[in-house]
């Protein structure tokens, strides 16, 4: 769980600096790092396979909440302009 739930906050960095073309690569790199630390725990195929693609789930679902709060806090909040009349 504490696998995934890093990899979910990766994902959410990410997006805050990178366009989602950096996802090829970062699927790439936690289906390798997830299934490496996986297998390493010996707790089968089956279940390290599980926990793999829930990990490159995690990293996409990150960076699209993410994108979607950089994309929202950044609109104006719709205060209204002052004017004097001179």
């Amino acid at each position: 769980m504490a696998l995934i739930a890093f990899f979910f906050t990766i994902g959410a960095v990410l997006a805050f600096r990178f366009r989602v073309l950096i996802l090829i690569p970062a699927t790439i790199f936690t289906a390798i790092v997830a299934g490496s630390i996986e297998m390493s725990r010996e707790q089968g195929v089956g279940f390290s396979a599980l926990i793999t693609v829930a990990a490159v789930i995690a990293i996409q679902i990150g960076y699209l909440v993410a994108s979607y709060v950089a994309t929202t806090a950044q609109k104006p909040v719709g205060r209204p302009r002052l004017r004097f009349h001179v």
